[in-house]
């Protein structure tokens, strides 16, 4: 048997985990089976008394081989730890054989709404957007349901600003009122 056990910074995972279609009635299973957030972890610890500094070390995992993609494991970010600009950067130069070393975003409606383009030749090769927050994120399922959505891929968080943070010390403030 398997338990699934996920550790977050945000509260919200906790709801996704609950959610009907991450449920296989056939195997009787959910695709998550435990969420802790990273200040429960912290909570248990104190409780338990036990230090980081305590604590041995152990190798680390090489789950994408021994030595792996060392970019994918380690890149510089926003909220979702760089993953859109990994991804973007990754096929930037993959398919079309350009080396991005910059991204700019726009912004669009607000801070929380942005794109990320690739232009060559004043054709759009790639087009990217991250939105961040409940509001921006009815926007883009009303843009989906209506057809109208260019983007190859886009990185959602119910966080403001994509920041997990601003959840860590409890469930997400903004989520009620957004």
């Amino acid at each position: 048997m398997i338990y699934h056990v996920v550790v977050a910074p945000c509260f919200d995972k906790k709801l996704e985990a609950v959610r009907e279609e991450f449920y296989n009635s056939l195997l009787e299973t959910r695709d998550v089976d435990c969420v802790l957030t990273s200040k429960e972890i912290y909570r248990l610890m104190q409780k338990r008394k036990i230090s980081v500094e305590e604590l041995g070390s152990v190798p680390l995992d090489h789950l994408l081989g021994e030595g792996g993609d060392v970019a994918l494991m380690r890149h510089d970010g926003r909220g979702s730890e760089g993953f859109l600009e990994h991804v973007f950067k990754h096929t930037a130069k993959e398919v079309f054989a350009i080396d991005v070393q910059e991204i700019t975003y726009k912004t669009l409606r607000n801070r929380d709404f942005q794109e990320v383009t690739l232009e060559k030749d004043g054709e759009t090769l790639l087009q990217f957007a991250a939105i961040y927050g409940f509001r921006n994120i009815q926007t883009l399922v009303h843009r989906m349901k209506k057809g109208r959505l260019p983007y190859q891929l886009v990185e959602v968080l119910s966080c403001p600003g994509g920041k997990p943070q601003s959840c860590r010390s409890g469930p997400c403030p903004h989520a009620a009122g957004s």
